[in-house]
């Protein structure tokens, strides 16, 4: 018996990287529940910029030379 430590075996590291194969089905539903994700991160995003859009300002203090 060896002590050497074993390669894993390459198939198994390829395939452990691969996503499971769906039906049509099953992928257009889960599609369409990341769509909605997709969209509610956008319009959070929106609402972030928009509310940095309204902070008020203030007048620099640094004069340009």
């Amino acid at each position: 018996m060896s002590n050497q430590p074993t390669e894993p075996n390459v198939s198994t590291i390829r395939d452990a990287a691969r996503p499971p194969v769906a039906d049509r089905a099953a992928f257009q539903t889960e599609l369409d529940r990341l769509r909605v994700r997709e969209k509610a991160h956008t319009r959070e995003g929106d609402a972030i910029a928009a509310a940095r859009r309204r902070l008020p300002m203030s007048k620099s203090i640094r004069r340009l030379r």
